[in-house]
């Protein structure tokens, strides 16, 4: 099938795999664009779609798109696609990178995803509250928030958003409301389900507005990051402190919200016993907690933004400490001992199953150490290999034939390495005075034992010395360009 784009690009969309066309009720999606490797083609089914409707929708967001450095994230319009005759079909898209869907990693026992730290999912919810953030800018609400729509990279924490056709957001040019009418069961916030209990099956299509608002989407949002923090489980699985398994029933997805079944609200406590205490996480994310299910059950605009969430959630982060009996556990430093071991205990006493700790992950280093080490291992396979009268290309560490070249390349990727780290802000004390490896070259070239017998040597060749004041140079000029990564 061939579709032309508004670009005067031909998209020619190969079905020829089967495995390579997903349908829904409103689409197909085409995974293969011949010659366009990374597109991807959504044409919708017309008897499914008000197609008129759905074209000023995307021709909309097309011309107004998000901020630049937030489209990498979003499955965001890239061109609009008709037929020959000039019949509307579809949208093309940034075809996403191999990735997991949000909900896989909320399974209990977690399985194959046991060695996703916490730490990582931390910085997925602050990804997540980003795009988020970044969609609410522009004045577009999310709406849906099916974690099946939210893909997840769980090495590097980036996250990918599909189906953002079903946003909802008001063009003010026109005075029109381009609606969102689905929603993902256990996501809604209360006032919408009072709208769908009122107006039936296709409510958020003809209720009065507003329907979705930035306070559901606040709603929302908290679930998510609830999840990601809390085993996996839903807030909405709460039972009196009088009940137990068998007496208490908190529901399941949309009736769970409506009786309010948040698990710590007072006199509440979770049905499910690997939910850890509330208390096991920092004060600053249960108030977060307590304002998007208690207070913001009453106002709706007390309700946490993504922006708030970004900066506790970035304290958090920065608060966790490894557990000593699984390298797989981070938790909050004020606790005492692990509250994720004390999950999976409760939980094998309860079921007689054993949780897996996953694959261990290596002791990690922090950005600064990783980083220092780089550089120093450079330097010191440099002045080796002068010393020793060795070509610079021979040192593994130094990966290039001018000494210059080598350290400019190793630390290059170090200090890239810190500045798109979550917690690349916390290592500027080590690099804040340059003059640990910048004042001088000796000051630089002696940091570690090994190499500062090799410059105290009265054997100290001429070549030496023009190493070491090429590096003295590189890392005074390299502090002046990446100081600004740091506070």
């Amino acid at each position: 099938m061939k579709l032309y784009g508004l670009s005067n690009i031909t998209y020619e969309l190969d079905a020829s795999d089967p495995r390579s066309v997903k349908v829904n009720g409103e689409s197909q999606v085409y995974l293969q664009v011949k010659g366009i490797p990374r597109a991807v083609a959504k044409v919708y089914i017309p008897a499914n779609v008000d197609m008129a409707e759905k074209e000023e929708k995307l021709k909309y967001m097309l011309y107004h798109p998000l901020d630049p450095s937030m489209l990498p994230y979003v499955a965001w319009p890239k061109d609009l696609l008709y037929d020959k005759s000039g019949s509307f079909k579809g949208f093309a898209m940034e075809k996403v990178a191999s990735a997991v869907d949000l909900s896989d990693l909320y399974a209990y026992p977690p399985g194959r995803f046991a060695n996703i730290t916490l730490g990582m999912k931390l910085t997925i919810a602050k990804n997540i509250c980003r795009v988020v953030d970044a969609l609410l800018e522009r004045g577009y609400l999310l709406s849906d928030f099916n974690p099946n729509n939210i893909k997840v990279d769980p090495r590097r924490g980036t996250v990918y958003i599909l189906d953002i056709d079903s946003c909802q957001f008001y063009d003010a040019s026109t005075g029109r409301t381009y609606r969102c009418i689905v929603g993902f069961p256990g996501c809604i916030a209360p006032e919408l389900l009072e709208i769908a209990d009122h107006y039936g099956g296709d409510a958020y299509a003809r209720a009065p507005l507003p329907t979705f608002t930035p306070g559901t989407d606040a709603f929302a949002l908290a679930i998510h990051i609830f999840r990601l923090t809390m085993n996996g489980y839903t807030p909405f699985n709460g039972i009196l402190k009088s009940q137990d398994s068998i007496s208490g029933n908190p529901g399941l997805g949309d009736d769970a919200v409506k009786k309010d079944s948040f698990c710590f609200k007072p006199g509440y406590q979770p049905l499910a016993v690997a939910v850890p205490a509330l208390s096991e996480v920092p004060p600053s994310v249960a108030a977060l907690f307590f304002k998007s299910f208690v207070e913001g059950r009453i106002d709706p605009h007390k309700r946490a933004s993504a922006a708030e969430w970004i900066s506790v959630l970035n304290e958090y982060q920065s608060s966790l400490v490894c557990c000593p009996a699984n390298s797989n556990h981070e938790y909050y430093s004020a606790l005492p001992s692990c509250p994720w071991c004390a999950a999976d205990k409760r939980y094998e006493n309860l079921t007689g199953k054993k949780v897996s700790c996953g694959k261990p992950v290596p002791k990690r280093q922090t950005p600064a150490a990783t980083a220092q080490k780089q550089v120093i291992q450079t330097i010191h396979g440099i002045a080796t290999a002068r010393a020793r009268q060795r070509p610079v290309a021979s040192v593994r560490a130094g990966g290039g034939v001018l000494a210059k070249n080598a350290v400019a390349t190793t630390a290059q990727r170090a200090f890239a390495t810190i500045a798109g780290s979550p917690q690349g802000t916390s290592v500027g004390s080590i690099y804040r005075g340059a003059g640990g490896y910048s004042q001088a070259a000796t000051s630089i070239l002696a940091q570690p034992p090994l190499i500062k017998p090799l410059f105290s040597s009265s054997k100290i060749s001429s070549a030496m010395v023009t190493v070491r004041n090429k590096a003295a140079l590189f890392f005074k000029n390299l502090w002046k360009r990446i100081k600004g990564y740091f506070v």
